[in-house]
């Protein structure tokens, strides 16, 4: 589950929403799949001020996936629609981004609150053109040059912390990514050809 994929596996934590009937099956849903204590709490159905702060979450999340679809679209000379296979690694993004470097007040991200840590590999913009080297063993013949790859940098694999990277075989994953110079950085047709299926 998505939850635990945060690093909230053992945590208990609470699903506040309101009592609308598919929300309410959605929680508990995940109340049943979760090992961790998970504590459904709803308010009145469609005041969306009882849910202050969750509202301001959902203002946030929403924010991050405006700015990167927008800068996205200037990379790639063109709009794209919501509902293809890069919006929903978008939305992804979206929410790990807001976890992984979104700081609170004590200076602290949601991912070092849960686990002490913080993410230290490097990032790309979200859709933009890179380099990566596949994972594994490296054969010593090979310089880092032959062995790079060209894919979309579409996030971080969080129970790895690991790129996500579509390629023209499906998604993969790497430790280790470059960006591309600036002039290579947007390519509309390897971005709407993205899959969702792992390479």
């Amino acid at each position: 589950m998505w939850i635990d994929a945060f690093g909230y596996t053992h945590n208990r934590i609470e699903i506040k929403s309101d009592n609308e009937v598919p929300i309410v099956a959605l929680n508990d849903l995940m109340s049943e799949t979760r090992s961790g204590p998970t504590v459904p709490s709803a308010g009145p159905a469609r005041e969306s001020k009882s849910n202050g702060a969750m509202e301001t979450r959902v203002k946030a999340w929403q924010r991050n996936v405006r700015t990167p679809l927008v800068d996205l679209e200037e990379n790639i000379g063109g709009e794209l629609y919501l509902g293809n296979n890069v919006s929903s690694w978008l939305v992804m993004w979206a929410a790990t981004s807001l976890n992984k470097f979104r700081l609170d007040s004590a200076g602290r991200t949601a991912f070092y609150r849960v686990t002490g840590g913080s993410h230290r590999r490097p990032i790309a913009k979200f859709g933009e053109c890179i380099w990566w080297l596949p994972n594994g063993p490296r054969d010593s013949g090979l310089k880092a040059e032959t062995r790079t790859c060209e894919g979309i940098y579409l996030g971080i694999r969080n129970q790895t912390s690991e790129s996500l990277i579509a390629t023209e075989h499906g998604i993969t994953s790497a430790r280790t990514v470059r960006r591309v110079p600036a002039d290579q950085k947007g390519d509309r047709d390897k971005v709407l050809n993205i899959k969702l299926s792992v390479a």
